[in-house]
């Protein structure tokens, strides 16, 4: 059952706007989450391949644009902690979007 609600010309525009705005911010933080989850399975590999290299003292080590030689333990604590970072970074961008979304529906 629909149910015909007269508004204003101007505010249906402007709730338009907000809705559209909200929905670009959503899928804008959904490409993000995506990204993040991408750079913890990367760090997931690397760590799989750090551990079947256990007989080398040193490994070299992309970062950016250049090569760093490193130990075996000090590339798996660096990317325990970029993995820590990440995962901070996906709960908190995850909460985010909720609140979006839920702004969302409250719009709607």
């Amino acid at each position: 059952r629909l149910v015909k609600v007269a508004m204003d010309p101007k505010e249906f525009q402007e709730k338009q706007r907000r809705l559209h705005e909200l929905a670009s911010k959503a899928a804008s933080m959904q490409r993000y989450i995506v990204s993040l989850d991408e750079r913890r399975q990367s760090n997931r590999m690397a760590l799989r391949s750090i551990d079947k290299e256990e007989g080398k003292k040193k490994l070299w080590l992309t970062s950016g644009d250049i090569f760093v030689r490193s130990t075996a333990e000090e590339a798996r604590e660096s990317m325990r902690k970029d993995s820590q970072a990440v995962d901070e970074e996906l709960a908190v961008t995850r909460g985010e979007l909720l609140k979006v979304q839920a702004a969302m529906e409250e719009e709607a």
